[in-house]
């Protein structure tokens, strides 16, 4: 039996564009469809007793999304089959629980978190990260999710598993009836380059031509199983992320690869993928390979460490063995792919409306205070209140407790360190403990979660900006692709 294809659906609007672009690529596939909501709500709810017969609010909300997903399939792809399935569940654990009876998972690239200035969810980025299937998350203009581009772009790396990505590439360029294509990025680093070559140009051709070869290799495994599908190669002197980022603007579909080490923590993306799923202008697939795969297909080119993530060569093994100087102060397996600021960098003041707005109407900040063990800076999950101030629980006698009564400052940020873009916000103002039974428990009820340090904190301090200031880093506007 074939696996369906996942949808997370939350609601939102990015999560009904990955509805519809979940329709459209199950009638090309002839796959089913499985729509999965998952949220906390059971968790925060009082328990039903016998005699209630009410729902909770969030059970009525998860059960209203997937209908309305659900009807928007069978309108969009009547032949498409569809079930659906909410859990009271944390949703990147839920999503990453389906992996194995999913063919694909499909994510918007923005849910209903507190930030929505931010480039990509939380849920869409972890699940990216992590899954052991490929995940398409769905972002750009409807020229591009709408596949009017008639062209599917592949990224092709070192050892980041680019069989298993040029196969799915390859597929999906089959079902549209599209051309692929197969793009490599190389660079020959300067600390490489003697006078002589840079009139020759010797040195930059074994790195352009390492970079041919590789793309030989992984088309190559994979061309006998999609030969009626046009292939176009393309290789670029320049970075990975910047040339995917160009090549995305004109493509219906960016497939790159990603390794997944079982014995591994924490994200597995790397820097281009990250800023792939950031800042592409058109639904990005990663696609991941097992720790054998990965390896055997890597073979010698994974000496080079993570320098050909995503469609990049900065010389594999064969290049090594003709550098006639090396940078001491670098190791040969550095990553190649490190972030790279803005050509024209912009640093900009944020006025305070920008900053309320990125400020939102929840989320994690940080909290400066003075403690009678000195300074301390705390995490708080705070809300922004009907009167201004930003409001956060704590319990009496921690750090944070020690703002009562106090100028403090509370600050939040937002970091892209793939492509060198972020911003910041501070909030500096007298903190005041909230008194009063209505005006706490009207905070509880606004309140998007539970303190992460434990539900005992229930302590509200709400912070009165005095003032508000704010600073952004990145392109300048009109700059770059990706730019903030």
């Amino acid at each position: 039996m074939e696996l369906p294809m996942v949808v997370g659906v939350d609601g939102s609007e990015a999560s009904l564009e990955a509805v519809d672009w979940a329709a459209a690529e199950a009638a090309r596939s002839g796959l089913p469809l499985r729509l999965v909501h998952a949220s906390l709500w059971e968790h925060y709810e009082a328990p039903l007793t016998g005699l209630d017969t009410d729902r909770p609010s969030e059970r009525i909300f998860a059960e209203n999304v997937v209908a309305t997903a659900e009807e928007r399939v069978h309108r969009l792809a009547p032949d498409v089959k569809v079930s659906t399935d909410i859990q009271a569940e944390d949703p990147v654990t839920a999503l990453l629980r389906a992996v194995p009876d999913a063919s694909v998972l499909i994510l918007g690239s923005r849910g209903r978190g507190p930030v929505k200035t931010m480039l990509l969810g939380s849920v869409s980025l972890a699940v990216a990260a992590r899954a052991r299937c490929p995940v398409v998350v769905v972002r750009g203009q409807e020229t591009n999710r709408g596949s009017a581009c008639r062209r599917v772009v592949l990224g092709v790396g070192n050892s980041t598993g680019s069989t298993a990505a040029a196969r799915f590439a390859l597929r999906e360029a089959r079902l549209r009836g599209c051309e692929l294509l197969a793009v490599r990025a190389w660079r020959c680093p300067a600390y490489e380059i003697t006078p002589c070559q840079m009139i020759g140009g010797d040195q930059a051709e074994a790195y352009r031509q390492e970079a041919d070869e590789y793309l030989d290799q992984v088309l190559g495994a994979v061309d006998d199983e999609y030969s009626d599908v046009v292939v176009q190669r393309k290789l670029v002197q320049g970075t990975a992320h910047q040339t995917l980022l160009e090549e995305a603007t004109s493509a219906d579909l960016l497939v790159v690869g990603a390794k997944r080490r079982h014995a591994a923590v924490g994200l597995q993306l790397g820097r281009v993928n990250h800023a792939m799923l950031h800042h592409a202008a058109c639904p990005v697939a990663v696609v991941p390979a097992t720790d054998r795969a990965a390896d055997g297909e890597a073979g010698e080119a994974g000496e080079a460490g993570e320098a050909g993530e995503a469609g990049e060569d900065r010389g594999t093994v064969s290049a090594m063995k003709n550098r006639t100087r090396k940078d001491p102060s670098r190791s040969e397996s550095q990553p190649a792919s490190e972030p790279q600021p803005a050509s024209e960098p912009e640093f900009a003041m944020l006025s305070t409306a920008e900053c309320r707005a990125l400020l939102s109407t929840h989320g994690v900040g940080r909290v400066a205070v003075n403690t009678h063990n000195g300074p301390a800076v705390v995490p708080v999950n705070y809300v922004v209140a009907g009167d201004g101030s930003v409001a956060y629980r704590t319990a009496p006698g921690t750090a944070a407790a020690a703002a009562a009564e106090h100028e403090v400052v509370f600050e939040v940020d937002h970091v892209d360190d793939a492509v060198c873009q972020g911003w910041s916000v501070n909030v500096v103002g007298t903190a005041r403990a909230v008194t009063g039974d209505a005006a706490a428990r009207g905070l509880d009820q606004q309140a998007y979660t539970t303190p992460w340090a434990g539900d005992s904190r229930r302590l509200w301090l709400a912070i009165f900006p005095a003032r508000m200031t704010g600073r952004r880093i990145g392109p300048a506007r009109g700059g770059q692709p990706g730019s903030m």
